[in-house]
């Protein structure tokens, strides 16, 4: 009996951002300040929405 291998794949969560974009998914991650849904790209790589960068701007 012979073992198969397996590749396993553990991306980041920035890899893994990427691959479902890629594949033409819309991403949607919580605002590391209040937790509302962002889904606009530069709000999802910064993981913080354009009120809560403007408050910790400030």
């Amino acid at each position: 009996m012979s073992k198969t291998s397996r590749v396993i794949f553990n991306p980041t969560d920035d890899e893994l951002l990427e691959i479902l974009r890629d594949a033409g998914y819309r991403v949607s991650v919580p605002c590391r300040r209040c937790g509302h849904p962002l889904t606009a790209d530069h709000s999802v790589d910064r993981r913080l929405g354009p009120s809560c960068a403007r408050r910790e701007a400030a």
